[in-house]
């Protein structure tokens, strides 16, 4: 398995793709479960007989993945985040989002899509190397590495609207200027400071807090589990990513 080696041995650069990761963690659940293990039981699964410096770097990578926790005492385990990824299949919804969020779990890897999500290797990889300071090698690794992960987890890249083309100007021209679209249909009242959140009959449990000013609540019908909490946090980063692209959309038209 490739391994992206960078000149300061920084360990925010998974040192293989998602799709590795994902199966040598799927090995540890299916033999293990969510149990911990020692490192060398998760680097086996790895491809790697003993401990060595390509399977902690591997380890490292995983972790930046959020497919496993820490668990003291040199143990790793299979994390709550990780789960939906074993018990729903790929066709599933909870599937796809969890596997799209794991995927840019890494802080690096965050980055990198905002700003080369649709860019090529080689491009890639000049970045990497003149602006992060990896090596040659190390950027032709990581940035094949990135792109994998992105293919593999079906990642698509952010909505860009730029400026206006000269077509566009002289489409406006010929239909006799700007014209904006009909305003659409007014919707139900926006709940403002002070409006009283209706009440959800048999919520185990419920958060009230005021998002951009608007009172929201999360209820839970069953009292929570570090899973589920989880998974509401992978369900809102996809839904912040779809709201920041139709506000990029909006503002584009």
């Amino acid at each position: 398995m490739e391994q992206a080696n960078v000149k300061d041995r920084s360990p925010n650069y998974p040192a293989l793709s998602l799709e590795a990761a994902l199966d040598a963690v799927r090995k540890l659940h299916k033999d293990d479960g969510t149990t911990p293990v020692p490192q060398e039981t998760l680097a086996r699964y790895a491809g790697h007989g003993k401990m060595s410096g390509p399977a902690r770097s591997k380890i490292a990578g995983i972790r930046q993945y959020g497919l496993i926790d820490s668990a003291g005492a040199g143990k790793v385990r299979v994390s709550n985040r990780a789960l939906p990824l074993f018990f729903h299949q790929p066709t599933d919804p909870e599937y796809k989002e969890t596997l799209k969020a794991l995927a840019l779990a890494p802080p690096l890897f965050t980055q990198l899509y905002g700003q080369y999500a649709q860019a090529s290797e080689p491009t890639i990889r000049l970045h990497l190397v003149r602006d992060r300071k990896f090596s040659e090698e190390g950027a032709k690794k990581l940035a094949r590495i990135f792109k994998d992960t992105l293919a593999f987890a079906k990642v698509t890249a952010p909505s860009y609207t730029g400026p206006e083309s000269e077509a566009d100007n002289e489409d406006k021209d010929n239909l006799g200027g700007d014209h904006e679209p009909p305003a659409p249909p007014p919707g139900p009242p926006r709940p403002t400071r002070g409006t009283a959140l209706p009440t959800v009959e048999g919520a185990a449990l419920s958060l009230d807090f005021l998002a951009a000013g608007i009172p929201t609540r999360i209820a839970w019908m069953r009292p929570p589990t570090p899973r589920s909490i989880q998974r509401l946090i992978a369900h809102l980063e996809l839904l912040k990513g779809d709201v920041e692209d139709a506000e990029s959309s909006e503002g584009g038209e």
